[in-house]
């Protein structure tokens, strides 16, 4: 009977053995194989789900930019007295808006009204602006270079405006003036200001070259 309960036990320590290294591996190696497909069904998921920004919606964006650093603009005037309307400089934005705007397919003569009403509107947040300063309604104080912060910027996001609307305009969609003042605020504009933003918008059409 001894040897039979010697071969018993020897039979119960081997099946009560640790695994072997391989047999944690591969089940553990199936688990990580798993786990990657998981991560890409769910990217694919959210890029299948997420919808593509619209076009349009970058044009409104960056025209809402440009008149946030009109505030800046004042106080810099404001404080070194400077007068708020500057034809020479008005004249040196409107002739990069033709070169750019004619590089980017649009016809120049549409763009330029656009580009015209938007200087109205900043000289209208400026004199707000500077309005208050001199009523002692806002303090003078953390605003932005003109020279070489606010004119450098402003060049970039004129540049990018016109690349954005024959964007929206290659795409075959439209703008329409009422979607303009949904889209952008200014506490220093009157509702006008938003009308004819938007009708100069919307009349910008691509070059007939094209």
């Amino acid at each position: 009977m001894l040897p039979t309960i010697r071969v018993l036990c020897a039979r119960q320590i081997v099946s009560n053995r640790a695994p072997a290294l391989g047999e944690l591996v591969q089940p553990l190696a199936h688990l990580t194989l798993q786990f990657a497909l998981l991560v890409i069904l769910l990217a694919q998921l959210a890029c299948a789900t997420s919808s593509p920004e619209d076009p349009k919606a970058r044009v409104y964006s960056l025209i809402e930019q440009r008149l946030t650093y009109m505030p800046d603009v004042a106080a810099f005037k404001y404080e070194h007295q400077i007068p708020i309307e500057n034809l020479e400089r008005e004249a040196m934005v409107i002739a990069n808006v033709v070169a750019e705007a004619a590089e980017a397919g649009l016809a120049p003569a549409s763009v330029v009204p656009f580009f015209e009403t938007q200087i109205a509107a900043a000289k209208l947040i400026q004199a707000s602006v500077w309005q208050q300063l001199e009523n002692g309604d806002q303090a003078l104080s953390g605003y932005r270079d003109l020279e070489t912060d606010v004119r450098p910027a402003l060049d970039r996001i004129g540049a990018e405006l016109i690349s954005a609307i024959a964007n929206v305009l290659n795409q075959g969609l439209e703008f329409k003036p009422e979607d303009l003042a949904r889209s952008i605020d200014s506490q220093y504009l009157p509702r006008a200001s938003y009308d004819e933003l938007g009708e100069a918008l919307s009349a910008i059409r691509l070059s007939s070259g094209l």
